[in-house]
Formats: structure tokens, C-alpha cells, sequence
């Protein structure tokens, strides 16, 4: 029952975010070049050398969070993100 209502949870957030936001995609490669920028410690928001061992990665609007890890529960599958880039706001860039 637990993972049901994270299930739903999950859905739920992302429904609000689809209905709320603007759903994209990087094209494939970019999101690998952009953890290897912010892996070099020249950016505002970095990433550690060692990253964790995740499915995929993804961007999100606050980047704060950039460096934290998710997991998504659907049916029998749990799946780990690392938050890479973000879309960033004046509220959440430095």
C-alpha cells in the first residue's frame, strides 16, 4: 500500500508539473556534456567527480537541487535520478 501511494504521489506531482510547466527533452549527448561542465567545478551550482550510481538524469527548474537524487516507483520498477541542470529562476540562481 505504500508504494501505491507513492505511485500516486509521484503521478500526481507530475501531473501538476505537466499542466503547470513546459515538458522538454535535450537532445542526446547534451545532458551528458552538461554533467561534465558542471563536474569541472566552474559553474554556480556543481556536480562531485564521483556521482552516484543512478538510471538518468534530469533537469528541474529550482537549482538548488541540482546534485540531489530522486526515485520515481511505477508498477515494480524503482528508478533513480540525479538532478543535473536546471532551468533556474531569479529566486533560485546565484
Amino acid at each position: 500500500m505504500v508504494i501505491l501511494n507513492r505511485i500516486r504521489v509521484v503521478v500526481s506531482v507530475l501531473t501538476f508539473l505537466c499542466s503547470v510547466s513546459i515538458a522538454s527533452q535535450y537532445s542526446d549527448g547534451v545532458m551528458e556534456s552538461v554533467v561534465l561542465v558542471r563536474q569541472t567545478g566552474r559553474t554556480a551550482f556543481n556536480l562531485p567527480k564521483e556521482l552516484p550510481a543512478v538510471d538518468s538524469y534530469v533537469a528541474v527548474v529550482d537549482c538548488a537541487e541540482i546534485g540531489q537524487t530522486y526515485e520515481i516507483h511505477y508498477r515494480e520498477r524503482i528508478e533513480t535520478f540525479l538532478v543535473a541542470d536546471c532551468s533556474g529562476s531569479r529566486a533560485t540562481t546565484a
